[in-house]
């Protein structure tokens, strides 16, 4: 079931620009650009695309693991946890199975 989900998931994300859900490595780098950023000390000039990963995410340290979090478009916005590709069909099964097998009837009975 996860390897058609992720097949059908990435016939679907083929022409979307707007939408980022990272790789694992993708995610990593921008973990690690954010830190390279934050621990300049001597504020020594970062590049645009580094000053834009700054502006647009933050890391938080949960449980011994570094999570990285999209900053909202306004401060009124709570940032969003950004999710790895690879966790995204894990996640959504275990909220399905959470929501006891929620499904559109669920939500049209609202």
């Amino acid at each position: 079931m996860e390897e058609k989900f992720n097949e059908q998931f990435s016939k679907l994300m083929v022409n979307k620009k707007k939408i980022l859900i990272p790789n694992a490595d993708k995610y990593e780098e921008t973990v690690a650009t954010i830190k390279k950023c934050m621990g300049n000390k001597r504020k020594k000039k970062i590049s645009k695309k580094e000053s834009n990963i700054v502006r647009c995410y933050s890391v938080r340290i949960e449980n011994p693991k570094t999570v990285l979090y999209q900053q909202g478009e306004s401060n009124k916005e709570a940032p969003q946890k950004v999710v790895k590709k690879e966790e995204l069909f894990n996640l959504l099964k275990s909220e399905h199975v959470e929501l006891r097998h929620a499904d559109r009837d669920l939500i049209n009975d609202e």
